[in-house]
């Protein structure tokens, strides 16, 4: 049995380690198909580190510099190649909505040939459902254009996880899972294995690459994890005075403080948290939780963020800073899940 893992995201790529694990004896292909290059780069480079892991690598990342059709183009011509043996493959994704997932299966199970797809969880959305559902243009234009543009081989997913090409699902929270993953045969991820040494390998190849000072998370009690400013800065009063209750506690560097990607106002961070230590921002979180110690506390908004924290290292409290009105699911999620709301800005 070959196993192919398509690659796009940190969380992505900790989740096909964990399956290539749990498939070892088997031939495990790791598929880089991220568009961000350099983490597409770190990929590979972690990988080539942890020997054993994956047999090979294929990167359909456009390195290249290619216009968005020609590379398109390059790449199905590859998926034609890398697709069109006759043994039986099980394919997996995070995303079974993106056109390399939906042609390599295509291309699979032509001429009888049997092909598996298998998603794998992609945080908050195989939960609570894609925000644009039940939209007109999510639900019948977006697929005829799809149609019209790549073949009848093209299948809609009204979520992620949910098209005719997905048979199975690996879930952190199957019980969990939004209705329409429910119609498929969910499995439960081994959360065991994110807490293990070949996982902070992982994690420290990742963060080596990217010249990461590994150090400044030993001293790290509570990391916070903020959503954008734009969240925030509307009730940044209340921020600061949850960050003083925290300092009844903790000392100021015992606090990490990772802001959102899209942040921009970094200084701010400074004013806010004085004396806490700042993450930097464009490093995934799902690359520092493998790292934290045991009795680590993670604050974070109502969102994908803390679910990953949750099943990623569950040996770890995980708490909410919320700051802003979440949906009626996603609070009930949490709920369910045993996330408190601890420091809760409402």
């Amino acid at each position: 049995m070959k196993n192919y893992y398509f690659i796009s995201s940190p969380l992505h790529f900790f989740i096909a380690s964990n399956l290539a694990i749990e498939n070892q004896g088997q031939e495990n292909i790791a598929v880089i198909v991220s568009k961000n290059l350099d983490l597409a780069k770190s990929f590979t480079l972690a990988i080539e580190q942890v020997k054993g892991l994956f047999q090979e690598t294929v990167s359909l990342a456009n390195d290249k510099g290619l216009g968005k059709i020609q590379h398109r183009r390059e790449v199905m011509k590859r998926i034609d190649v890398l697709f069109a043996s006759d043994s039986s493959k099980q394919i997996y994704t995070g995303n079974d909505r993106r056109v390399e997932f939906q042609y390599a299966m295509h291309v699979a199970s032509q001429s009888g040939r049997r092909a598996t797809g298998i998603y794998m969880d992609d945080g908050a959305v195989s939960y609570i459902g894609h925000k644009s559902m039940n939209s007109f243009a999510h639900r019948f234009l977006d697929p005829f254009l799809k149609k019209l543009v790549y073949g009848t081989w093209w299948k809609n997913a009204l979520t992620i996880g949910s098209s005719a090409w997905i048979s199975k699902a690996y879930l952190a929270f199957p019980e969990y899972a939004h209705p329409l993953l429910q119609e498929k045969k969910r499995l439960a991820l081994n959360t065991d294995l994110f807490s293990s040494d070949q996982f902070k390998q992982l994690s420290k190849s990742l963060l080596d690459d990217r010249k990461v000072d590994l150090s400044c998370f030993d001293a790290i009690k509570v990391l916070i994890t903020l959503p954008h400013e734009a969240s925030y800065m509307r009730q940044p009063d209340s921020l600061t005075s949850a960050y003083k209750r925290l300092l009844e506690t903790f000392s100021p560097r015992d606090i990490g403080v990772k802001a959102h990607p899209r942040s921009t106002n970094l200084d701010l961070l400074d004013e806010m948290f004085p004396g806490s230590t700042r993450i930097d921002k464009n490093i995934g979180f799902e690359l520092i939780l493998p790292l934290l110690g045991d009795d680590v506390l993670v604050l974070g908004d109502i969102s994908t963020t803390l679910l990953s924290a949750k099943w990623l290292r569950p040996d770890i409290r995980v708490e909410t800073l919320s700051c802003e009105v979440a949906s009626q699911q996603m609070n009930d999620l949490f709920s369910a899940l045993g996330i408190k709301k601890s420091y809760s800005l409402e």
